[in-house]
Formats: C-alpha cells, structure tokens, sequence
C-alpha cells in the first residue's frame, strides 16, 4: 500500500530499482483499492444510522410506523436502503457508494411533503404537519455534521494517460520518395509491444508525440472550434513558456514536420531546442484533457530540461486549470525534489533494491519520505558539488550568535 498519495507524487531513486516498472503496473492496474481521505464511510454511516433510529422513533410514537405515503413517498424505506449500502461498502466500491450518499442527502436537505397544490389539503386536515415537523427538526440536528462529512460532488472514476519514455515530435516512418509516414507511431506500437503486450491498454491512453503533426493537421483543417483549441493552445504555451511572444504551431507539409513559430521567427521542430519540444509533448495531452478528472504517469518529464525549465512544468502542470489530474512520475532530478520545499499537494517516494540472499525474485522497497531525507541525494548520486550556490549565507560574529543562530535553526527546522 501506498500512503500519503498526493496530487503530484515522483516516484525518486538509482537506476533499476523499479519505478519505471511500478509506474507502468500502476497504469495498467484498474482493480487497485483507493481509500480516500475526505470521504469517512464509517463516521456518515454512523450519523445516517443515528439519524434513521431518531426518525424511527419519532414518527413510531406518533404513529407513523410506516411513512409512504404520495406525499412522503418511501422516505422510511429510502433511509434504510442507503444505510445498508453504506454499511456493505467495500473499497472497490467507494465511488458508487460516494455519489448515492451526496446525490441522497441533497435529496433529503430538499425533502418537502408535496408540492404547492398539497399545502392547503395537509394544513386543512393535519395529515402530514407533525411528521413534517419530525423530519424537518431531525434534519436540521444532523444538517451541520453531516455537511462537514459529505462533499459536495464527488468522482473518482479517472481516465488514464502515459507518456513513455520513447517521445519526440518528429516521424520516424519513412513512406515512399523520402518522404515519412506523420500517421504511423512507431513509438506507440514499441511501447505497447515492449510493455503491454498482454495487457488491454488502448491506444489513446499513451501519448508519444508523433501524432501531434497529423492531430495539428487535422486540427486546423477542422470545425471552427477545433481550430479555437489549437489557438488556445498555443496561447497558453505563449504566455507560459514564451512571455506573451506570438507563438504557432504549423503542420508543415513540405518536410512532413511541425514547424513552430515563435515572435517573428520560425522554425521545423528539428531545429529548436529539445527542451521547447519536451515542454510541448508533456504538455498538449493535459491542455486537451482538461475537464477531465485524469491520472497521469510520466516516465522522466525533466529529460531535455534545465532546472529554470523543470521548475515551471511543475508549477504549470499543478495550476488550477489542471486540478484534476493526479500526476505519478519517476525521475533522476534532485531538482524535483527542491520543488516540494515551495509547492504543496506533492509527495515522494523513493525506490531501492534489496539485497536478496536466496536468489529469487528482486525485492524492492518503495517509502514514502520527505525532502528533508538527504539518503534520497545519495540514492542519485547527488554530492555537495553538483550545486555551486546555496539558498542562504549566514555570517556571525562570535560564540553569542553562534549559539543563538544555531539554537535559531534547530527551533525552525
């Protein structure tokens, strides 16, 4: 089991210690169980319970034993109905259980007996006043609590999205006269070939970035909004990556290549930096994925990037337009690991193999740390010269200060 999952989870340690292998089991798996934190199963079906035994009571003494009528239809059997599914809840299930329990209370927070054209008929013959007048008292005693419990919407049915370790924006398939094939994804069919030859993955679910040309193509050659999301694209990366330089994405079919515009210049995608490249591939399927509630895993995003550069991916990807997106990823940049000192909703998890005297299988240990944990720089190869400047000189003059900075320093950390 994992704990502490977070928004943004890296997945850290030396070569060959698993995590590319977990990432890719992570993503293939659909039957792992998710405990979620916000949503306490056991403390509503508590409440709910308490709540159903007081209106039971309260409506028995005043002869309410059976509530069903066209006025109040079947509140007693619905009540019961949900605490038995609350009280067989399984892990797997959670999802299920979550949204009948929101869609539930919404319904009882709004349960009125009748409609307009009911009012006089129960005021004038008393029908239904006092259990109304139960309900409504038992509903305000639990509103408060049971509001705390239950959000207010509630889905974790994710889709799931892979970029592997194999991406580039430039084809690889050579057609015929020279020319490359921008439909045919070489690097997908490796990829699903070398990973997931015996698990069902489709092939949406992997993004490799070759078929970003023929998607651009079509794209622009589409319906007007589909021309409008390739703008807004391009004016996010504009205004994120570029400082509000006119950026563009060309299809061009001359050399079967994205060309990419930027300020007054423009170039094939061959020419530009393999930065500017990454920062497109890991970044088009989350831009025309939002909306959705997305997990996402990422074999080393920082291939190709500067820490300047790694840095804004991350503070990007964690941006509200992406909030839905719950994002695995391994890596080798200690870098990473300085962006959990600024940034919350980030978790990580290092990777080591242990030794293993009777010759089996390799075991793995996955633990889930903290920055502060400075065995993670060893596990990487990190040393004090792989970073010429620290974060904060301190200059003291004496024993006096020398004590109180460093008592200072113990209290703060």
């Amino acid at each position: 089991s994992l704990d502490n999952l977070n928004q943004l989870n890296i997945l850290i340690g030396a070569n060959n210690t698993g995590k590319s292998r977990f990432l890719r089991t992570l993503f293939t798996d659909r039957d792992f169980k998710l405990e979620i934190s916000d949503f306490d199963t056991v403390c509503i079906s508590t409440t709910f319970s308490s709540m159903v035994d007081e209106l039971e009571v309260s409506l028995g003494n005043l002869g309410y034993e059976d509530v069903s009528s066209q006025n109040i239809p079947g509140l007693k059997s619905t009540l019961k109905t949900h605490i038995e599914k609350l009280k067989q809840v399984r892990l797997k299930e959670l999802n299920k259980v979550a949204n009948d329990v929101i869609t539930f209370w919404s319904w009882f927070k709004n349960f009125q007996a009748g409609g307009a054209s009911h009012k006089q008929h129960i005021i004038s013959t008393g029908g239904l006043d006092r259990p109304m007048k139960v309900i409504t008292d038992v509903r305000e005693k639990y509103q408060n609590s049971l509001n705390k419990l239950i959000p207010q919407t509630y889905n974790y049915t994710t889709e799931r999205l892979y970029i592997p370790i194999l991406r580039g924006l430039r084809p690889t398939q050579f057609h015929d006269d020279n020319k490359f094939d921008e439909i045919q994804d070489n690097y997908l069919k490796r990829t699903v070939r070398d990973y997931f030859k015996d698990t069902p993955v489709k092939d949406e679910e992997i993004f490799t970035g070759l078929r970003l040309y023929n998607d651009t193509k079509k794209m622009l050659l589409g319906k007007r909004e589909e021309r409008d999301k390739i703008k807004n694209f391009e004016s996010f990366l504009s205004k994120t990556f570029f400082n509000n330089q006119p950026f563009t994405l060309i299809p061009n079919i001359e050399d079967d290549s994205l060309h990419v515009s930027i300020g007054e210049e423009e170039w094939p995608i061959y020419k530009l930096g393999d930065g500017i490249q990454s920062i497109i591939i890991l970044l088009y399927p989350l831009f025309f994925n939002q909306g959705k509630s997305l997990m996402v895993f990422i074999e080393e995003p920082e291939n190709s990037m500067h820490p300047g550069l790694q840095r804004l991916f991350i503070e990007t990807i964690m941006q509200g337009n992406f909030k839905n997106f719950q994002y695995f990823i391994t890596t080798h940049s200690n870098h990473f690991l300085d962006f959990t000192m600024d940034l919350g909703k980030i978790s990580v998890y290092t990777f080591s193999k242990l030794k293993n005297e009777s010759g089996e299988k390799n075991l793995y240990k996955i633990e889930n740390t903290s920055n502060e944990n400075t065995n993670i720089l060893d596990l990487i190869g990190v040393r004090n010269s792989s970073v010429f400047l620290s974060n904060c000189t301190i200059w003291v003059e004496g024993i006096t200060d020398r004590l109180y900075i460093k008592k200072y320093l113990e209290i703060y950390q």
